[in-house]
């Protein structure tokens, strides 16, 4: 047996902190992770005793703590900064994908709303609303159909507008928008909404068998979008964060290899 031994941690202002007092078994402190549960993410180690009664030991914020598996497993779940946001490579990646989540669902309900559904029996067509609704604080885990449409599929709005029941005026600006890029949804749909911008009642404003605005929607995927300032697609976006996780990955695993081989060689010298 070894015997008693005592355990210190040395603090970022190089004080050495003792946690177990060899000669004292029951003298010992404990760490404890403050969390900023409001973002889910790790602030500072601070200290307890053996009661688990808070010490008058100083925390260590994240950037203060020495490079090894503790820093590791927090730099990968989430701290908190010096500026008060949060890090880290798991919230990073989810941030990533809300973000991509946003983008698309915010341009498919852009579509939708300058479609229009088919006349019906006693449903005159009407321009459409938003096809997707989510919790913009979580919008990956929480997009969904919109549940006007579920409870009402007729909602869909699959055809675009007929130009043929435009003014010359008005067809010739909404030709103009639908060719702008980015296109200015908010003034297409005004446009659409005015009945003056439509000859008269007795055309229709879309037609069956037209499927315009579903094309619209289905290229969305190939549609330059803007990702926290970077003009990409779905697709390439999603490919880029993909890509930036697989390095991390690959230098983690690296990291690992020269660590265990650094522990081994002094194990041996050790022997």
């Amino acid at each position: 047996a070894e015997g008693a031994v005592s355990v210190f941690m040395k603090l970022p202002n190089g004080e050495k902190l003792q946690l177990i007092d060899g000669t004292n078994g029951e003298a010992l402190k404990k760490f404890n992770e403050e969390m900023e549960y409001s973002q889910g993410a790790f602030n500072e180690l601070t200290f307890v005793d053996i009661n688990g009664d808070a010490t008058d030991d100083e925390g260590i914020a994240f950037d203060k703590l020495s490079r090894g598996e503790l820093k590791a497993l927090i730099e990968a779940f989430g701290y908190i900064s010096a500026d008060g946001s949060t890090k880290g490579t798991y919230p990073e990646m989810l941030s990533n994908l809300n973000e991509m989540a946003l983008q698309f669902a915010t341009e498919m309900n852009n579509i939708h709303s300058i479609g229009f559904t088919l006349n019906a029996v006693g449903e005159p067509s009407k321009l459409g609303g938003a096809f997707f609704e989510f919790d913009p604080t979580n919008v990956a885990a929480t997009l969904k159909v919109h549940s006007d449409i579920m409870g009402n599929l007729n909602k869909i709005t699959a055809a675009g507008v007929n130009k043929d029941a435009l003014t010359t005026d008005a067809r010739a600006e909404y030709e103009t928008l639908m060719k702008e890029f980015p296109k200015n949804y908010e003034r297409i749909r005004e446009l659409l909404s005015d009945d003056g911008s439509f000859r008269n009642s007795d055309i229709p404003k879309s037609f069956s068998g037209d499927g315009s605005n579903s094309l619209l929607m289905s290229n969305a995927k190939d549609t330059l979008m803007n990702f926290n300032g970077q003009t990409a697609t779905i697709k390439s976006f999603y490919q880029s964060v993909i890509g930036e996780m697989a390095v991390k990955t690959q230098e983690a695993g690296r990291m690992l290899g020269s660590s265990e081989s650094l522990r081994g060689n002094v194990d041996f010298q050790r022997q």
